[in-house]
């Protein structure tokens, strides 16, 4: 067994296998190449080598094209999605931590907008 040192030994071959973890569908190189914001030459390198280790399977999709999606009976395949689900949900434990706090200093704003619109509605009506 490989170590996680190994296996991610770059870090588009990183995202990419992150990538493949979420979707369950073969992928194409430019789709992967945007959703990891990698270069295609890069992505279609990393799954190159992903391929003869034997992590991912290059699949001809229905338009002839073809597909990548991680092969479920490689050896790591459960350690590196697990380790991935792992990452997925400290990720969103601290993308709600963070919008929690944006959230508070957003609505200090609009109440105190809201506070300057009233003072001015009463202005008008003062005026008039």
């Amino acid at each position: 067994m490989n170590s996680l040192g190994q296996i991610f030994s770059s870090r588009t071959r990183t995202e990419v296998l992150r990538a493949l973890a979420l979707l369950e569908k073969p992928q194409g190189i430019r789709h992967l190449a945007r959703l990891t914001r990698r270069g295609p030459r890069s992505v279609e390198l990393a799954l190159s080598v992903m391929v003869e280790e034997g992590r991912i399977q290059r699949i001809e999709t229905q338009e002839g094209h073809p597909g990548y999606m991680l092969d479920h009976s490689h050896e790591e395949h459960d350690r590196v999605q697990a380790l991935f689900e792992t990452d997925r949900r400290m990720e969103l434990r601290t993308r709600a931590h963070a919008l929690n706090t944006r959230a508070t200093s957003v609505s200090d704003f609009m109440d105190e907008g809201l506070q300057l619109v009233s003072a001015g509605r009463k202005s008008l009506h003062a005026t008039h």
